[in-house]
């Protein structure tokens, strides 16, 4: 019955994970699509030509002074991309440590939040770019922010193996009555562990491969704006998802487990402690009323002496 129960659990937590991955996965790759696309189709603009023009430049290349304004666009739009994934991943690099200990610190929920948070700023920032039609060079900070706030995929895909490793290393015997029972459900998760391992793996580079496909799609067909939608769209669902989003680390569940413990014992305490205190104040309202009656019957008693 355990056992069933911790099963569904995982398979609950797995589904949930999958969502947040597949869909973040697709709007982050539509965004750094629409962000390289913005780049060109800025530089295009600048110097007259009509957006796609790259494309019948490559198919037939002339000694035109057109010809030499797009391969200087081409130039431009090549040093913003390389500056912009070069400060992506190298703030990237140095924060998924900080990531990782707050992962394993405050639980895979926190660092996920952060993470989100991130690619919210990222498709906030390149939302305000595409609509206020500015300059190409500001590309840059919505790749800053990106990596300051934990990396970007790289963080969000290794939070989401941790969480994969937490629910399948979970032990399912709390009665520990066998030590081949334990054995054989250790080696039942750990065949689980490689079935959501391979099964994230492929749903994943399925998003990665589709967000470039869907976001050439929407840019040529209905503009950056739909585009962009479509990106906070799909943030939002991946929002709401980790929100459902259950606790994995053991440490951090076992540490609140504690704590919530430790509260209920003082709650307990102190709710024992007055019920004693509400009877010691009876005991000697009652010890009161006595005396009071002895001293009225003892005065009662001289009178009727002295009469």
């Amino acid at each position: 019955m355990f056992k069933c129960k911790c099963e569904n659990q995982n398979v609950k937590v797995l589904t949930i994970l999958i969502i947040i991955s597949t869909v973040l996965y697709v709007a982050v790759e539509i965004c750094l699509f629409v962000c390289d696309q913005y780049v060109i189709y800025r530089y295009l603009t600048e110097h007259g030509f009509p957006y796609g023009q790259l494309i019948n430049y490559n198919k037939n290349k002339t000694l035109s002074d057109d010809s030499k304004k797009l391969k200087m666009i081409q130039t431009k739009a090549a040093w913003i991309e390389s500056i912009t994934n070069l400060i992506r991943l190298s703030f990237g690099l140095a924060t998924v440590l900080i990531i990782g200990y707050i992962s394993d610190r405050f639980g895979r929920k926190v660092a996920l939040s952060i993470l989100v948070f991130g690619e919210a700023l990222y498709i906030g920032l390149m939302s305000v770019i595409v609509l206020f039609n500015l300059n190409p060079w500001t590309v840059v900070f919505p790749g800053l922010f990106e990596g300051i706030l934990g990396g970007g995929l790289v963080s969000i895909t290794a939070q989401i193996s941790a969480c994969l490793a937490d629910i399948t290393g979970k032990s399912e015997d709390p009665s520990g009555s066998s030590t081949s029972s334990v054995s054989g459900q250790q080696s039942t998760s750990k065949e689980h562990r490689w079935l959501y391992f391979t099964f994230y793996e492929s749903l994943s580079s399925l998003s990665h491969s589709c967000g470039s496909l869907f976001g050439g799609i929407l840019v040529h067909r209905w503009g950056f704006g739909v585009a962009i939608a479509v990106c906070i769209a799909l943030y939002a669902t991946s929002a709401v998802g980790l929100l459902i989003l259950p606790e994995t680390n053991p440490d951090v569940l076992m540490r609140k487990n504690i704590q919530e413990s430790i509260i209920t014992i003082r709650q307990n305490h102190e709710a024992t402690y007055t019920e004693e205190g509400l009877l010691y104040l009876e005991i000697r309202k009652n010890r009161l009323a006595v005396k009071v009656l002895e001293m009225f019957l003892k005065m009662l008693n001289h009178r009727l002496q002295d009469w």
